[in-house]
């Protein structure tokens, strides 16, 4: 991806779903993918806020993870503030909704509906779609 960026992917997620998501997250880092995830990243101790805003202008694009649990507080921020970024570069920002297992792809809805997702529904170690985030 751009080296010059910080990240090649942003992963939003909910907190309920933190363990599928640092596995696709340390596989795509054994891609060889630079991915951003709170956890590995921001301080502790510090603000959140403004380290999630510039992770994700810092970033090639960004992947939103749904399972089983409704969207977080702030993960809903992140997909606002994704998809306004992704209108402004004319998708130049991708936007990747992401299915965990457990998910209903029936959850995705406005904007978000409108992009083509990766699908993680049979299992986390799906290699094919590995692949396309």
């Amino acid at each position: 991806m751009n080296d010059e960026l910080k990240y090649d992917v942003f992963l939003s997620h909910n907190s309920a779903d933190k363990p599928a998501v640092l596995q696709i997250g340390s596989a795509l880092q054994k891609a060889g993918l630079r991915s951003f995830l709170d956890i590995w990243h921001l301080q502790r101790g510090m603000s959140f806020q403004p380290g999630l805003s510039s992770a994700l202008d810092e970033s090639g694009c960004c992947a939103v993870f749904l399972g089983p649990s409704p969207d977080g507080p702030w993960q809903n921020e992140e997909l606002h503030y994704a998809l306004n970024r992704a209108a402004r570069t004319r998708d130049d920002y991708r936007v990747i909704p992401v299915l965990l297992p457990g998910s209903d792809p029936a959850r995705m809805d406005g904007f978000l509906a409108l992009r083509t997702w990766v699908d993680f529904r049979h299992g986390l170690d799906d290699q094919a779609a590995l692949t396309t985030i």
